[in-house]
């Protein structure tokens, strides 16, 4: 079923749409392209409306080091990411308001 309207109380949450997450050959289901266009085009949609668009991006020091204690997976532990890994997409980025 196809959305042709939006509720007028709804709010646009963006998870993870920055770079170094985007940018990984591995993403699926869907390409990282799509999901990237489709969330901009939301997104304009929501702001078009006056609605709130959030964007949501996760964020560790250069080398793992402020990852939280007492995690089982360890994911950034001893990790490096590379400069501006954490930055929102251009697509979705600018926009002050939200």
């Amino acid at each position: 079923m196809a959305v042709t309207t939006i509720d007028p109380r709804t709010a646009l949450v963006v998870i993870d749409l920055q770079h170094g997450i985007v940018g990984n050959p591995g993403v699926a289901p869907h390409p990282a392209a799509d999901v990237v266009e489709r969330s901009a085009r939301l997104a304009d949609a929501f702001r078009g409306h006056g609605l709130p668009v959030v964007l949501v991006r996760v964020t560790a020091a250069a080398d793992g080091s402020d990852a939280v204690s007492g995690r089982t997976d360890g994911a950034s532990r001893g990790r490096s990411f590379p400069e501006g890994w954490d930055v929102i997409v251009d697509d979705l980025a600018g926009h002050p308001e939200d």
